[in-house]
Parts: C-alpha cells; sequence; structure tokens
C-alpha cells in the first residue's frame, strides 16, 4: 500500500471509498486531470440500448480529442474494485459493446444535446475545428459514433490482474485507469490523485 509525505512531512494514507457515487464525484470533480484537457467530459447517466436487450447506464462519456484527425469516444464506466468483476463490471462493459452497435442514433442524440446547450463544451469545439478536418459538430460525432468504434474506460480504486483478464475476454477496447485519493486524517480529501493508465 502506497503513503504519500508531502514537503511538510505530513502523511497521507490511502482513503477506501464505501460508496461509488462518492468516488464518482473525485472523478466528475477530477475529469481534466483524470481524462485529459485536451477533450470533454460528459457527466451524463441515460439509458441507451433496449430494455432486456443490452441495455446500459453509462457513468459518463469522454470525447479525446487529443488527435484532431482522430478523435475518440468513450463510455465511461466508475467502479469500486469490491464490485462483482464477471456480474457487474464485464456485464457492464459488454453491454455498452452491444449498445454502440444498436443504439448509435441515441448515443448521438444524447451527446449533441449536451453540446448545444454547454457553452464551455461549444468553446473547446471552436478551438478543436479550427484546426480538425471536420467542420461542425454533427461530422464530428458522426465520425466517432457510425464510422469508428466506440471504446470504454473503466476508472476503478484498484486494478487488479483478475480485471484485466476479464476485460481481455470482451471484443470492445477497454482502457484502465486507477484513481486513489489519499487523506491525513484532519482531512477527509486532498488533491492528492494517484493514476496509473493500464
Amino acid at each position: 500500500m502506497y503513503k504519500i509525505v508531502d514537503s511538510n512531512k505530513h502523511i497521507y494514507n490511502l482513503y477506501n471509498y464505501q460508496k461509488e457515487n462518492e468516488f464518482e464525484k473525485i472523478i466528475v470533480n477530477n475529469h481534466e486531470i483524470i481524462f485529459g484537457a485536451q477533450g470533454i467530459y460528459f457527466d451524463l447517466k441515460k439509458k441507451i440500448g433496449i430494455s432486456k436487450k443490452g441495455a446500459a447506464v453509462p457513468d459518463g462519456y469522454y470525447l479525446d480529442l487529443t488527435f484532431h484527425h482522430d478523435p475518440q469516444l468513450y463510455f465511461i464506466e466508475v467502479e469500486l474494485n469490491n464490485h462483482d468483476l464477471y456480474g457487474h463490471i464485464g456485464e457492464q462493459i459488454l453491454r455498452f459493446s452491444i449498445c454502440s452497435e444498436t443504439d448509435k442514433h441515441k448515443i448521438k442524440t444524447i451527446l449533441l444535446k449536451n453540446l448545444v446547450e454547454d457553452i464551455n463544451k461549444n468553446k473547446v469545439l471552436e478551438k478543436y475545428f479550427e484546426k480538425s478536418k471536420f467542420n461542425n459538430i454533427n461530422e464530428l460525432l458522426d465520425e466517432v459514433i457510425f464510422e469508428k468504434d466506440i471504446a470504454a474506460i473503466v476508472v476503478i480504486n484498484e486494478a487488479t490482474p483478475e480485471l484485466d483478464m476479464v476485460l481481455s475476454k470482451l471484443t470492445i477496447t477497454t482502457e484502465v485507469i486507477e484513481v486513489q485519493t489519499y487523506t491525513n486524517g484532519n482531512e477527509k480529501y486532498t488533491e492528492s490523485l494517484r493514476l496509473e493508465m493500464r
């Protein structure tokens, strides 16, 4: 287990999350650090797909605009490591994969509505369009939803080899980001996040 010692010799220990929604708040509040500032994070929980046929509710989406001619859309799944790898995490990622094939139009509608309503996201896109091959939001979303495969990112407080094995059996490209928070006892949370891309 890691510990962090700051310049004032305060010791920070790993904070153990009891509830997933508490962990999700840390992810949303630090999304630029976790996913990168060269993209757009969507804190949207909307059902996609068809009930009893692989419907899912992603914890969010991330539109990676790092490469001007090769944007990538990701489903975001925020999890605690004590959740069932097979019956919950693996199944959820599988459902994302199914929805990315069966409900492309709804995914586009959800994201487009949010982009149109959010001035800050529009500013990011305006800058992006200046250097990209895309002229507008529709062209960009068509590329990342209809022309490319949507990928997934699992954000988890502790990644394990078992998680890697489960995800390796799925066909959807899935990245894992390990995020941990540390506390010094006096403060519940610190700004210290330990990130590890796997």
